[in-house]
């Protein structure tokens, strides 16, 4: 038994009837769409999927083929610390780290201003000094500057960690 609606209904009116509706209240639309997208990029989310912005995810849609590196491998989002390099002498809270020995002061240090942040690669930071065995101290302030990285500080020094831009600046 087909319903009395639709058998008066004329499925060649639906794309006229969404036209006149969109045309009527566009405001509708305009606030349902950016909706959508974020509420698609926060589930991704949830399940380790990041996307760069709401026009990524868009343009997934006409995706049709994905290829992989030639291990076929994929990043869980958990990169780890393999090495940490000094491209020029520094001196961390009064100590010369010119020699081999500077990877776990590095470490140290950054690991206490990353100690707070979300960041995976902060994660990693973290992780490794707790591998290696080393303390990590409580900062007594944490600023995460978006995009640019991590202030801290901890014994009265203040720490930074994070992008050239964000150095050059502070």
């Amino acid at each position: 038994m087909v319903p009395l609606w639709f058998s008066w209904f004329d499925y060649g009116a639906l794309i006229p009837t969404v036209a006149v509706l969109v045309v009527a209240c566009p405001c509708a639309l305009g606030l349902v769409t950016p909706t959508a997208v974020m509420v698609g990029m926060g589930k991704a989310a949830q399940h380790g999927v990041i996307f760069k912005g709401g026009e990524s995810l868009e343009l997934l849609g006409k995706v049709n083929t994905v290829a992989f590196d030639k291990t076929g491998t994929l990043t869980e989002g958990k990169p780890p610390v393999t090495d940490v390099v000094l491209v020029n002498k520094i001196t961390l809270i009064g100590k010369d780290t010119s020699s081999d020995s500077a990877e776990p002061p590095v470490l140290e240090i950054a690991s206490i201003a990353e100690r707070k942040s979300e960041h995976p690669l902060a994660r990693s930071i973290v992780q490794k000094t707790k591998d290696l065995g080393l303390t990590i101290g409580e900062p007594s302030l944490f600023i995460a500057v978006p995009g640019k990285g991590v202030k801290a500080k901890f014994n009265d020094q203040k720490i930074l960690v994070g992008s050239t831009t964000m150095m050059e600046k502070e």
